[in-house]
């Protein structure tokens, strides 16, 4: 499992508790060294804790076995540098890729035919080093990505034996359109928490950030749509529904809200730790997929210029930053 992160973290450690043998890849050395002596703790949602205490490295020189199967869990930004270091070190073991956004196009250029692509479409945060809770339902979307040389579904449904421990799996022959399903799910959630600071159920109770909401998902869909995206609904959502005029999308918000009430953003714990957010990866995605078809997309496009003051300093996340959006 490379990068211990929140998600990388739940992985490695319902992994272990399952008896597999697992490795985790640290950044560095003292991290590495923290993992190894106090080991992971994984929080399902219903409070129930595992510990687990696999082997940690910081380097692929310090791998002393094969790995039948390599699970990519860093940010972003660190994804494709993390498979280019690691990847001849690993055999021919598949690559499960794990990242938000739609980077699928970029890591096969890497990972070639040994590259899967997989959608976590539940939250989790890192409480502390190699803490990490889940906070909200749900499970992986696994498949082969498409163009270049694609991976077989036989080797995606054995990846996904592996990984069932760690969470119920689907295999999807579109993991383009379920990545980009979760792509307007992160310009969403994620981004909006970074930018107020704030919860999701605390979000959706606020009619400005449901209004922000409705128009992320709205230019992103077009977007997607007209870059041939068949997008797939991810644990209920569906982006035709809230990028539609049809009544009621306040109220689906509001339970969504409910539903996903323990939620923190993700890119908020970046900014915290003094990180880059995946603001770029997220909604500035959706901008770029917009202008690639001369379509608008006005709130994405301040989101990522709001959350950029952010990582410098300008700014801090604030409710109030809401009023710095296009009222429609």
């Amino acid at each position: 499992v490379i990068g211990p992160g929140a998600i990388g973290c739940l992985v490695a450690a319902r992994l272990e508790a399952a008896g597999m043998s697992v490795v985790v890849a640290a950044r560095t050395k003292q991290a590495a060294s923290t993992l190894a002596q106090n080991g992971l703790r994984a929080i399902g949602p219903d409070g129930a804790a595992i510990q687990a205490h696999p082997t940690v490295v910081a380097s692929p020189r310090d791998l002393v076995i094969t790995p039948r199967l390599a699970v990519l869990a860093t940010k972003c930004s660190a994804a494709e540098a993390a498979l280019h270091d690691w990847l001849p070190f690993l055999g021919d073991a598949k690559v499960v890729a794990l990242q938000n956004g739609a980077m699928g196009d970029r890591l096969q250029r890497i990972g070639g035919k040994r590259l899967l692509e997989c959608t976590v479409a539940f939250p989790a945060t890192l409480l502390a080093p190699g803490v990490s809770e889940q906070t909200g339902p749900g499970g992986f979307h696994l498949g082969p990505w498409p163009g270049g040389p694609a991976v077989s579904l036989a080797a995606a449904n054995a990846a996904a034996e592996v990984l069932r421990p760690a969470g119920s799996v689907e295999i999807s022959r579109n993991m383009r359109g379920v990545k980009w399903t979760k792509l307007l799910i992160n310009s969403c959630m994620t981004t909006l928490g970074v930018a107020t600071g704030r919860p999701f159920s605390d979000l959706m109770a606020d009619a400005r950030a449901r209004r922000a909401f409705l128009a992320i998902v709205r230019e992103g869909y077009a977007a997607g749509r007209a870059d041939g995206i068949r997008f797939e609904a991810v644990s209920g959502f569906r982006p035709a529904l809230f990028a539609s005029r049809l009544p009621g999308r306040d109220t689906l918000l509001r339970v969504l809200g409910r539903k996903y009430r323990r939620h923190r953003s993700s890119s908020l714990q970046s900014l915290e730790r003094g990180q880059r957010t995946e603001v770029d990866e997220l909604n500035g995605a959706i901008v770029a997929a917009a202008r690639r078809h001369g379509l608008p997309a006005p709130a994405n496009e301040a989101l990522v210029g709001l959350v950029h003051d952010l990582e410098q300093g300008r700014l801090a996340p604030d409710p109030r930053n809401l009023d710095r959006l296009p009222a429609r």
